[in-house]
């Protein structure tokens, strides 16, 4: 019985840290291309100011799931500079089987918000919490979120460290220099077998080149994360528990019940599917603009957007 608990315990874990890793990793690098792209926009004026009713769990959305089935979870990434936006939101879905689906919304989507004025998506939880985000999610994407659990950049570095404390060996297929105009620090990488620390680790996974080099990018993702996840489901796990509790611990705010992380956890552990992931909205279908109360925003279709995304969490 002790042993049984002990890897529930671990596969609790285990799944946690994957979930931090992705949201962290991943989503930010699936935002941050957005502002490391030049872009230029005539300023216009702001739409009218759109007060409506909070949505509520009731209301009619394309995708929502049983509890019994796939579950959502409200992920979102807090940089330490900033500590009340969120540069990084995403929802991940995950069923039975223990596949990961992760739909990643750019931070300057420019969103409905219930009872407040039209503003970009990453001001929503300095406006009125995990809560107001979920119904502004619901209201401009369609998607119903179960729980949330938010995390900040530092988490990463030190999970990396714990986890790959000699670094991540990778194949850098090209040269890779980027000028970072968001303030984290230039990306500069030579092409060849390299070793990586923690923070280069994020760099690697956030550079993203001009398009196409989206997928390029997700691969790099899918690589990284691939390589922890061996680490975490291997022998060695139980040696990382101690640090890895006390590490969450301040980089880790969450609702998601314990019985549920730890139902999901042992089917992960035979689940070898790849995480998926989406960014919403694709490149190739928003649009650029500039209001005088939000600066640069991004503008798109959200019929396009919530068919998207439905699509995605229902294949």
């Amino acid at each position: 019985m002790a042993k049984m608990n002990l890897y529930k315990k671990r596969g609790y874990f285990v799944l946690i840290i994957i979930i931090i890793i992705s949201v962290i990793g991943t989503a930010y690098g699936s935002s941050s291309w957005v502002e490391n792209t030049e872009r230029s926009a005539s300023p216009i004026e702001p739409r009218e100011e759109n007060i409506r009713a909070n949505a509520t769990e009731d209301d009619v959305h394309p995708f929502e799931t049983s509890m019994e089935d796939s579950w959502t979870v409200l992920l979102l990434g807090k940089s330490d500079g900033f500590p009340e936006t969120t540069e990084t939101i995403m929802v991940a879905q995950i069923d039975p089987s223990g596949k990961i689906k992760l739909a990643s919304f750019l931070s300057d989507n420019y969103v409905s918000i219930p009872e407040h004025q039209d503003h970009t998506l990453k001001t929503v939880y300095q406006k009125g919490g995990v809560d107001l985000l979920k119904d502004t999610l619901l209201e401009n994407f369609g998607v119903y979120v179960d729980h949330y659990a938010i995390a900040d950049f530092e988490g990463f570095e030190e999970i990396t460290n714990i986890i790959a404390p000699e670094g991540v060996s990778v194949d850098i297929e090209y040269d890779m220099h980027q000028e970072d105009l968001s303030g984290d620090g230039d990306i500069s990488f030579e092409a060849g077998e390299q070793t990586l620390d923690s923070e280069e680790i994020l760099d690697y996974m956030r550079y993203r080149e001009a398009a196409p080099g989206d997928q390029q990018r997700v691969e790099r993702q899918q690589e990284v994360l691939t390589h922890f996840r061996k680490e975490l489901l291997s022998s060695q796990t139980l040696a990382y528990v101690p640090q890895l509790v006390s590490s969450l611990s301040s980089h880790i705010d969450t609702d998601i019940p314990t019985g549920k992380l730890i139902s999901m956890a042992n089917t992960l552990f035979n689940n070898e599917s790849e995480i998926e992931t989406l960014t919403l909205p694709h490149e190739d279908s928003l649009e650029y603009n500039n209001y005088s109360h939000t600066g640069q925003i991004i503008e798109f279709d959200e019929e396009e957007v919530q068919e998207t995304l439905s699509s995605f969490l229902d294949e």
